[in-house]
């Protein structure tokens, strides 16, 4: 029978049928290799996005699941419509998220992590990854300021599972019996974040069990930054109430302004208190390979825990994700269960304290490989690689910043940029010259709803919006396939788009 047949049933391919197997994975990764290049390299002013409605996608697709097999063949027909449906995330345009593509050896590391497809959870099964891991989080920890050899840590999949991470370490460091006992109905703990956190860490706290109203949001400044003397007033203030405070967690790089809160100073507050310090460096944490900018992160050092995500500045796929920890041995008390049909007791030094057996301090048992995209990556690039596009990311920015403040008004900043994200809205031409007000606003609310849509219509450009009122554009800086041409580009189809829909924002108005 063909492997390829249709109209039989299909099972597993031969193992003598190398040739078959080896012609559909050449076929397939051709493929992908020349869809990855034409949006990344070929195609800058291609579309960034086929924007389309679920069922004009299934129109394209069919994603039905039937009793026969289409075959190897049949198969790689469906590879080029997946890939020419999706958003092209390497395309320069693609400005929209706080990751943009994938750079090369990361891919690399993917798919040696796929063929391998092996777990984390002991030494015995992913011995080459093991190491990699323990050596590539010992680098991460060295660039934070946090100790290199009696620290810890763990990748996870994700900033918000890496969050969630440094809460159950600290809820565990001021309840140890919430191990066995769990926290009880009334448990007094509560955790402190910024009113511009991600909210990761107000879900973190219904995961564990004393709810989100037990984590406070503590009020920041102009620019998005947490403001210690609110956040030490938020603590006595839960002191006073008979709360327990254990917990604060700070952001370097928030999701919209890209903000950094004053680490050092919240760190000075936190050790008054004896809470755990933990930062939320997803998105910043990045910041430690520059020379230039690593000063944003002033305090790291001092923190307990930090989260840091190379899949955003530095360009790793997704996920990549890692939790660090200041104390070595807390993630094994934490997550322990010491089970005995997968962790066993070593005597040679492959394995000593755990060390490489790191199943038993993850919430994952069959923990995904993530080391080797980020490490392949850093060993191509090397520190000072990555410094570069680190660099290159503030001077778009500011290049941004700008030509927005040479727009004779045409463009605002919601404040000054001092980040890799820029925040702003178009001023239409019918409302410039109009005194500030509700009128006003509603206006460039109606707006920047309206032109973003026509943006995804068109697709030639995406930059996200932020849903307040009034909406505003927050541009993400974190490719280093961007040129300055390119946010010229963007910022004459916005206002392009935001003209355009004059006639369908005026007309809303005049329904209000």
């Amino acid at each position: 029978r063909s492997p390829f047949c249709c109209a039989q049933t299909l099972c597993l391919p031969l193992k003598e049928d190398v040739a078959t197997r080896r012609s559909f994975l050449n076929r397939a990764f051709e493929t992908i290799t020349n869809s990855y290049f034409h949006s990344h390299d070929e195609n800058r002013e291609g579309k960034v996005v086929n924007h389309l409605k679920p069922h004009e996608i299934k129109k394209r697709i069919d994603f039905s699941i039937g009793e026969q097999g289409c075959g190897f063949e049949g198969t790689l027909d469906y590879v080029k419509p997946i890939l020419e449906n999706s958003v092209q995330t390497a395309h320069p345009r693609f400005m929209n998220m706080l990751f943009a593509g994938a750079e090369e050896a990361g891919i690399v590391g993917e798919l040696i992590a796929a063929v391998q497809n092996t777990s984390m959870a002991t030494f015995e099964v992913a011995p080459v990854f093991s190491v990699m891991e323990k050596e590539l989080l010992a680098h991460m920890r060295k660039l934070a300021g946090l100790p290199v050899e009696k620290g810890d840590g763990v990748f996870s999949p994700g900033g918000s599972i890496s969050n969630l991470y440094g809460m159950m370490c600290a809820r565990y460091r001021a309840m140890p019996s919430c191990k066995s006992s769990g926290i009880g109905a009334n448990s007094n703990l509560v955790a402190f974040t910024s009113e511009a956190a991600h909210y990761s860490t107000k879900r973190a706290s219904y995961v564990l069990g004393f709810g989100t109203q037990n984590c406070v949001p503590v009020k920041t400044d102009d620019l998005g930054r947490m403001i210690p003397e609110e956040l030490e007033r938020e603590i006595e203030k839960a002191i006073s109430e008979g709360m327990k405070p254990f917990y604060v967690s700070a952001t370097a790089g928030t999701t919209v302004e890209a903000a950094f809160d004053p680490i050092d100073r919240i760190a000075d507050v936190t050790e008054k208190y004896g809470l755990w310090l933990h930062v939320d460096g997803a998105y910043g944490g990045s910041v430690v390979v520059s020379r230039k900018h690593r000063h944003l992160a002033k305090g790291l050092e001092r923190a307990d825990s930090m989260t840091w995500n190379p899949h955003k500045l530095l360009g790793v796929p997704l996920q990549s994700s890692a939790f660090l920890v200041r104390e070595q041995g807390l993630l094994q008390e934490v997550m322990g269960m010491g089970a005995k049909y997968i962790f066993h007791d070593h005597d040679d030094e492959d394995s000593l304290a755990g060390c490489y057996d790191t199943g038993d301090k993850s919430l994952q048992c069959g923990r995904r490989v993530d080391a080797p995209k980020l490490w392949l990556a850093w060993k191509t690039y090397g520190d000072l690689g990555f410094e570069s596009r680190i660099d290159r990311a503030f001077e778009l920015a500011q290049y941004t910043s700008n030509c927005i403040n040479e727009s004779c008004g045409k463009f605002v900043l919601l404040h000054d940029v001092s980040s890799v994200n820029v925040c702003f809205r178009y001023v239409p031409q019918a409302v410039r010259d109009v005194e500030e007000g509700h009128y006003k606003e509603q206006y460039m609310h109606e707006t920047t709803k309206a032109s973003r849509m026509l943006m995804l219509e068109e697709g030639v450009v995406l930059v996200n919006q932020v849903s307040a009122f009034p909406a505003y554009y927050r541009l993400a800086l974190n490719s280093p396939s961007v040129k300055e041409e390119d946010l010229d580009f963007m910022l004459k189809k916005i206002e392009e788009y935001s003209e355009a829909v004059k006639g369908h924002v005026e007309s809303v108005l005049a329904g209000h």
